[in-house]
C-alpha cells in the first residue's frame, strides 16, 4: 500500500492501523474527518496512546482521540517528493550545464 495524495482510510477499515503509521510518515497535510461531521486539516506528526497529534493549518497543535475519528484522507502534496539526493544532483548538473552554455 502506497500512501500519497488522495489516499483515504476509514476508521473501521482493517488496514487503519497500518495506514495510520504510513500517514504519520507522510510529509504532507491530511484531513481528519470526525465522528461529529467536522474536519481538521493539517500535518499529522504522531500517534501516542490512541491519540492523534496534528499541527492544524489553522490554530495550535491538537490532540485528537482516535475514538473521535471516522476517516483520514491524505489531501496535501508530499513536500519532500522529488527531493531525493539523485534529483538534487541532476538539478545541479543541469544548472552547471546552463551556466557553461551562457559563457
Amino acid at each position: 500500500m502506497e500512501v500519497k495524495q488522495g489516499y483515504s482510510v476509514a476508521k473501521d477499515d482493517t488496514e487503519f492501523s497500518n495506514s495510520l503509521d504510513k500517514i504519520v510518515d507522510y510529509r504532507g497535510d491530511s484531513t481528519v474527518f470526525m465522528q461529529d461531521g467536522s474536519t481538521v486539516e493539517g500535518y499529522i506528526f504522531d500517534v501516542v496512546a490512541e491519540t492523534l497529534h496534528i499541527y492544524p493549518i489553522e490554530g495550535d497543535k491538537k490532540e485528537i482521540p482516535l475514538t473521535e475519528v471516522s476517516k483520514i484522507e491524505v489531501t496535501g502534496k508530499d513536500t519532500a517528493e522529488g527531493k531525493s539526493w539523485e534529483a538534487w544532483v541532476a538539478k545541479k548538473k543541469k544548472e552547471k550545464e546552463q551556466q557553461q552554455n551562457e559563457e
